[in-house]
């Protein structure tokens, strides 16, 4: 799992939501899998969106060289209000993916 997904997401409802499905557990494990990529993606991309050109390239970096604690760190020194950005990430993610879980349910 990816750490901004571990770090950020402390109460995944959509993958709650996916362990209730009646699938068998591969599937399950299918879409859990899926859903956390959702959930990375758009975690990425909301602090990308929040950051100048400069610190996109050294957050980037960060990420793929230095510890995930630095990355980590680096976002909560660039990025105001980071709880508002990854609340409203999570709200969009949850709000479409609990649509679509519902929809598979009946």
């Amino acid at each position: 799992m990816s750490i901004l997904v571990k770090h950020f997401v402390t109460n995944p409802r959509v993958l709650m939501d996916i362990e209730g499905l009646s699938l068998d557990q591969e599937e399950k494990n299918k879409l859990t899998e899926i859903a956390t990529l959702i959930y990375h993606q758009k975690l990425l991309n909301k602090f990308l969106d929040e950051l100048i050109e400069e610190d996109k390239k050294i957050f980037i970096d960060k990420v793929l060289t230095d510890s995930k604690e630095d990355s980590l760190n680096f976002l909560y020194e660039k990025i105001e209000n980071i709880e508002k950005v990854v609340e409203k990430a999570i709200f969009e993610i949850e709000t479409k993916l609990l649509e679509d879980i519902r929809a598979l349910k009946e």
